[in-house]
């Protein structure tokens, strides 16, 4: 028999609705956890997440009629880790609805993270731009932008570069034409100075096979900095 451990949670987030189970239709909750209190059990996701927990018996009588979608609620209650599969049960113990004052705090206190989060991925952001005006196209800016795409799919660090057309740049005669932005990140990291070096703001003249070249760069240059 494996061992069985617990521990207490608290959740606050909005309530998304009620999940059938093979008891009842009304076995699981949905939240969408946004905080969780105090140090209870750690919550791998817990920003931001969507998370079931299960109800009592008592409980879904209770919560039927009483909890609405997009309410903001708070739950406790204990979650059972089984060691030998490290599976995880959320059971719920007691769900309040927050008052207006506290759903503004957190609705607020959400925002202000979305706001940071969208920084921070603003700021780790590599961005090639790429000519797309006819001159450029004609001498395949298309097929460049599509390799460049086509490489960094196969790297996980792929959302760290933003590939954006771009209009004319004034230079025709030696398009296509990729230029890159660096993030701030990149700016500030001198320890990667050598990857750096390597990586070129401007290229003129680009071809397909040069574009693979680019997007190997780019992958060296991103993963040096999430390290």
């Amino acid at each position: 028999m494996s061992k069985i451990s617990t521990s207490s949670f608290g959740w606050v987030g909005q309530f998304s609705g009620f999940v059938a189970g093979e008891k009842s239709p009304y076995q699981y909750l949905a939240i969408h956890v946004v905080t969780t209190d105090g140090a209870q059990a750690n919550l791998s996701e817990s920003n931001d997440s969507q998370q079931l927990v299960k109800l009592s018996s008592s409980l879904r009588r209770m919560m039927m009629g009483y909890l609405h979608p997009h309410e903001w609620i708070r739950v406790i209650g204990r979650v059972k880790v089984d060691a030998k599969t490290g599976d995880l049960q959320w059971k719920a113990h007691e769900i309040v609805k927050l008052s207006t004052q506290q759903t503004l705090q957190h609705t607020k206190t959400q925002k202000n993270r979305q706001t940071k989060d969208t920084r921070k991925t603003e700021e780790s952001v590599t961005r090639v731009l790429i000519c797309q005006k006819s001159g450029c196209r004609q001498k395949g800016s298309q097929a460049v932008a599509d390799a460049i795409a086509h490489t960094l799919t196969t790297h996980t660090k792929s959302e760290l570069v933003q590939l954006m057309p771009t209009g004319c740049m004034k230079q025709c005669k030696s398009g296509p034409h990729v230029v890159l932005l660096p993030n701030k990140r990149s700016q500030k990291a001198s320890s990667h100075s050598t990857t750096q070096a390597q990586l070129k703001p401007k290229y003129s003249s680009v071809t397909r096979t040069d574009a693979q070249h680019i997007a190997h760069q780019l992958i060296e240059f991103t993963t040096g900095l999430a390290e």
